[in-house]
C-alpha cells in the first residue's frame, strides 16, 4: 500500500443520485457515512433512552452520564442563559461524535476527514452566532469590532484585526476537527500497510501497534467532539455577552 492508495481511501465518490424534480441530487459516500452515523447514534439514544426511569438500568445510566457530561461542558464555558440551547449543544456533541466514530468502523468512510463537511459544521455554528448577534443587536452588532475605549486614532488598526479573528472562528474550528481526524486515519492506514507488508513472523508488531492505535483514536474521537462542543459554547457565550 503506497501513498496514493492512502490518498484513495479519503476520496469523495458518488454512490447513487436522488431526483427532485428538475434537480438531481448525488449521494455521496462522505454523505453515505454521515447520515449512517448520525442515525446509527439516534438509534443508539433511543435504546438508552429506554433505560430511563425512577429506577434506572445501566444503559439509562449511561444516557444520564452522557446527559450531565454535555450539560457540564456548557454550564463550565457558557452563561446560564445558553442552557436554553442545551439540546442543540447536546445533539451538537452527539452528531460530531458519531462522524468521527463512524470512520473507524471497518470498510467504513470518514466524513470528518473532509474539510468540506467539517465545515459545514463550523458554518452552522456560526450561523448560530450570527443569529444571536443580529437578533439582539441587529445590525449594530458590527459595532462590537470597536471594543469600548479603544482611541479613535487606533480604530483603523483595531476593527480589522476584529474583524478577520470573527471570521476565522469557523476556519479554525473546522480545521481542527478535520486535521486530527485525517492524521488518525492516515496513521492507521500506514500501520495496516506495515501489518500486511511484514512477514508473518514480525506481522505481531505493527498489528500490536495497531490495536494500541485504535483504542488512541476512540479518545481522540471523543476528545474532539468534546472541543468542538466547547468552542461552540465560547462562541455562543461571546455572543450572548455582546461580542466581548
Amino acid at each position: 500500500m503506497d501513498i496514493e492508495h492512502l490518498i484513495a481511501e479519503f476520496a469523495v465518490r458518488t454512490l447513487g443520485e436522488v431526483r427532485i424534480g428538475d434537480f438531481t441530487l448525488p449521494i455521496t459516500n462522505t454523505a453515505a457515512a454521515e447520515a449512517a452515523g448520525a442515525l446509527a447514534m439516534f438509534l443508539l439514544l433511543r435504546w438508552m433512552a429506554g433505560g430511563v426511569g425512577v429506577v434506572p438500568s445501566r444503559r439509562g445510566l449511561v444516557l444520564e452520564m452522557l446527559v450531565a457530561f454535555v450539560r457540564w461542558i456548557v454550564q463550565s464555558n457558557a452563561r446560564a442563559e445558553a442552557m436554553r440551547g442545551f439540546s442543540w449543544f447536546f445533539a451538537l456533541f452527539c452528531f460530531v461524535l458519531a462522524g468521527n466514530l463512524v470512520g473507524l468502523v471497518p470498510a467504513a468512510f470518514a466524513p470528518h476527514a473532509q474539510i468540506v463537511t467539517t465545515g459545514a459544521l463550523a458554518i452552522g455554528v456560526f450561523a448560530v452566532v450570527l443569529g444571536i448577534l443580529f437578533a439582539r443587536h441587529r445590525w449594530r452588532f458590527v459595532h462590537l469590532f470597536a471594543p469600548r475605549g479603544v482611541p479613535l486614532w487606533m480604530l483603523p488598526l483595531v476593527v480589522p484585526i476584529e474583524a478577520i479573528s470573527f471570521l476565522a472562528r469557523p476556519i479554525t474550528l473546522a480545521l481542527r476537527l478535520f486535521a486530527n481526524m485525517t492524521a488518525g486515519h492516515m496513521v492507521l492506514g500506514v500501520i495496516a500497510a506495515l501489518s500486511l507488508a511484514a512477514p508473518w513472523w514480525l506481522a505481531w508488531l505493527p498489528s500490536g501497534f495497531g490495536i494500541v492505535q485504535i483504542g488512541m483514536e476512540i479518545a481522540i474521537c471523543v476528545l474532539q467532539a468534546y472541543i468542538f462542543t466547547v468552542l461552540a459554547c465560547v462562541y455562543v457565550n461571546d455572543a450572548l455577552a455582546g461580542g466581548h
